[in-house]
């Protein structure tokens, strides 16, 4: 019986995902996006979604019906979200962002000691999503001026290279 089963599962699976399993690695509306196609292959192949069932048991697709549901919500996808009246209600929560930020990057930065190269290493690594974030932030910033589109993801010609000497800019107050 089990065997069964997993003919069934290896069969289904160049149907489900034929592309491999490399469709969780976009941006998270993509991401949802890409479940919601599945989801929707499910549904109209009922053979498909009784096997997924028999495989799985009944809960199992009902749980990922509803986390899916839930995650477009939480993306506004599904369920648009209430804008706040006050945009001035944001500066509170948006403070608070910042100073938790900044207090992250001290720890990092002050566990980098320059003899112990690993120390470096793993400090690049736990800054790298912010890095992202600058160089994004500094692609959106260009091609809203003028300079032409922004760049694309790995062109980082037009951004000044930074390193561990670089001093930091002054930040307005």
């Amino acid at each position: 019986m089990r065997q069964r089963y997993l003919g069934a599962a290896r069969a289904h699976d160049t149907r489900l995902f034929p592309e491999g399993l490399e469709f969780p690695k976009p941006a998270m509306d993509l991401e949802w996006a890409e479940s919601n196609a599945l989801l929707g292959r499910i549904a109209e192949d009922d053979a498909l979604g009784k096997d997924l069932v028999a495989i799985t048991g009944p809960e199992f697709l009902a749980e990922v019906r509803a986390a899916h549901e839930a995650y477009g919500e939480v993306l506004g996808i599904t369920k648009a979200h209430e804008a706040p009246t006050d945009v001035a209600a944001l500066r509170g929560p948006l403070r608070e962002l910042v100073s938790a930020i900044g207090d992250y990057l001290l720890q990092v930065v002050a566990s980098v000691d320059r003899g112990r190269p690993e120390t470096v290493q793993s400090a690049r690594t736990a800054l790298a999503p912010l890095d992202r974030l600058r160089k994004a932030s500094a692609r959106r910033a260009a091609g809203k001026k003028g300079k032409g589109a922004p760049a694309a993801d790995g062109d980082d010609e037009a951004l000044p290279a930074l390193g561990l000497d670089t001093p930091a800019p002054d930040v307005p107050q």
